[in-house]
């Protein structure tokens, strides 16, 4: 049990056994919404790699999402399947790029560095 409450966010500190249980199948459920979602994007992008280029809400693409969420591992797999969409921009005119780099600036700043130190050096 201590287990299932250690890999669950936030369910060590619920000391209800009933609620505890409650929040683990919660999280399970969404574990699997994700996976399911996960599999479908793969399906469509294989279908039609342009997908990625669709634009959403403020001209969002699923590339803008990507490098908003810092997931790396399918930024570099849309970049591969379809290279045209880093020249996408949103409403604010920021392309993928724009967004990873800022994304990488603030967690810089969480961590306590300093972008400026980081760019000198460079």
């Amino acid at each position: 049990m201590r287990l299932l409450q250690e890999l669950v966010p936030g369910c060590n500190k619920i000391t209800w056994k009933a609620v505890m249980l409650d929040e683990i199948i919660n999280y399970v459920q969404s574990l699997q919404q994700q996976v399911e979602t996960m599999r479908i994007r793969r399906q469509l992008i294989s279908f039609d790699k342009e997908l990625i280029r669709v634009k959403g809400r403020e001209s969002f693409t699923a590339l803008h999402y990507v490098a908003l969420r810092n997931d790396r591992v399918r930024l570099a797999k849309f970049l591969c399947a379809c290279p045209a969409a880093i020249e996408d921009r949103t409403i604010r005119g920021e392309t993928a790029m724009h967004i990873a780099v800022k994304r990488l600036n603030s967690s810089f700043k969480c961590h306590g560095m300093d972008a400026e130190l980081i760019d000198s050096r460079s």
